[in-house]
């Protein structure tokens, strides 16, 4: 039975319909999905691509701005006549007022320059011969720290390269020394300031840009405690699957501006309405069959099992069960009716046949009825032709007694009668009865009276 079962519900409409819905949908859901996830890729690939822009611009405008000041300090060291004076002892000495202006004039210069450029912090002029420095901005460190350095500067060993690492009062501080005749000049860059001045875009958590070299030297205190809460250095996040690590060298510099994004806070990488648009098919793809299976068992499968419940209680000969009218489209609701119709119009011709039946069954009886009738008129009568003028109460009682069983038989053609009148019917009809059988019985005893009386006498005359 079970086995019959389950091969009628693999052969029924719904399991096909059901089957071809999800060959036809599963493969849209999994096209969808992926189309998805290319689109979310690409669109990742875009938003990578302009981090590492933006990030190659910033690197590419502080590369710039460092050339550029060093060049025009250069410039300046050259061509401008205050400069020299102010390198000259002997200009100090001898014209003491012309050195003044010219000391002046070389401030404002250096004013000129740094107003120019937003990402430097200081540029300097070192004039060893006067014992003189001329400097302009403030990098955020104590300012005997950085002028002892700068000082200092021409006694380093490493006088080939121009640019120079090296930590001031806790601060990573790139330092450029250039030098022409009797004067040392360059700028000073504080690197944990700089990052705040190339107008990066801001970060969520989890993300930081910060200054590195070749030996991967973290020059920044947001960068050192970042990888000291990850537990790992930069290679390890470089190579870790959870960080995106975007470079941008400056080659002259011995510098590396780098970002490094952390995919877990990284949601702003990536435009809302494109993740939105992704969960959304997701969640469509993955819905869709479960909501169309729903469907399809309400609007199908429901109306069908109440058609085939109602088809089977009447199989059992349940005739008053009908299908609830419920509201599942117009072509079940014109259904349910048709069958609901069609039931009553069977229940109706039922009670017309069964009473047809009734009504051949009362005309039989009837018709047996008066084939009992006339015989029992026939001997009703010939027992009162056979009484004797002196049993005239008995006559009188047997024609009252018969005149009630045919008054009541006048009345069988009514369907129902009071149980009092059929009680009083069959008490008139005992009636009738015992005076038949009383009347046999009086008889014999006078036969058998006169019979005695003649014997009697006979025997009487006999002895006589």
């Amino acid at each position: 039975m079970e086995q019959n079962k389950r091969y009628s519900i693999f052969h029924s409409t719904i399991f096909r319909i059901i089957v071809v819905i999800i060959i036809l949908v599963l493969p849209i859901n999994i096209m969808t999905i992926i189309f998805s996830m290319i689109t979310l890729r690409q669109s990742q690939a875009e938003v990578s691509r302009e981090i590492q822009n933006t990030l190659n611009m910033a690197g590419d405008t502080l590369a710039s701005t460092l050339e550029t000041s060093v060049r025009q300090l250069s410039y300046l060291s050259v061509s401008s006549t205050d400069f020299s004076v102010v390198a000259s002892k002997s200009q100090m000495e001898d014209k003491p007022e012309r050195f003044y202006t010219s000391y002046a004039n070389v401030g404002t210069a250096l004013d000129n320059v740094l107003s120019g450029f937003d990402q430097l912090d200081v540029v300097y002029f070192v004039f060893p011969e006067t014992d003189y420095l001329v400097s302009r901005g403030y990098p955020g460190l104590v300012y005997r720290e950085y002028r002892n350095v700068l000082e200092s500067m021409p006694d380093q060993e490493d006088e080939e390269n121009a640019w120079r690492y090296m930590e001031i009062g806790g601060s990573a501080v790139l330092v450029s020394h250039d030098s022409w005749h009797d004067m040392d000049f360059g700028v000073v860059l504080n690197l944990e300031r700089t990052l705040n001045k190339l107008n990066l875009p801001e970060l969520e958590e989890g993300n930081l840009f910060l200054f590195t070299n070749r030996e991967e030297t973290l020059f920044t205190e947001e960068g050192e405690s970042f990888f000291y809460q990850a537990g790992m250095d930069l290679e390890a996040v470089k190579n870790s699957s959870r960080y995106h690590v975007y470079r941008c060298p400056l080659e002259n510099f011995d510098l590396t501006l780098i970002q490094i994004v952390d995919d877990q806070y990284s949601t702003f990488t990536i435009p809302t309405i494109l993740r939105v648009m992704q969960y959304l098919s997701i969640i469509l793809a993955v819905a869709v069959i479960p909501l169309l299976l729903y469907y399809i068992s309400r609007m199908v499968n429901r109306p069908l099992n109440r058609l085939i419940k109602a088809i089977n209680l009447i199989e059992r000969g349940d005739l008053d069960y009908r299908i609830p009218e419920k509201s599942n489209g117009t072509e079940f609701e014109q259904i349910n009716r048709s069958f609901n119709g069609m039931m009553e119009q069977i229940k109706n011709l039922k009670i017309d046949v069964y009473e047809q039946e009734l009504e051949k069954k009362n005309i039989k009886m009837q018709y047996l009825s008066q084939q009992i009738q006339p015989h029992f008129i026939l001997n009703a009568l010939n027992l009162l032709y056979s009484y004797e003028p002196e049993e005239y109460p008995l006559i009188q009682k047997m024609i009252l007694c018969i005149s009630k069983y045919f008054r009541y038989i006048v009345k069988m053609n009514e369907e129902f009668v009071e149980l009092s009148q059929e009680m009083n019917h069959i008490k008139n009809y005992f009636e009738i009865q015992r005076a038949r059988f009383k009347r046999g019985e009086i008889r014999k005893q006078a036969k058998s009276l006169k019979s005695s009386r003649l014997w009697t006498a006979g025997k009487q005359v006999t002895t006589e």
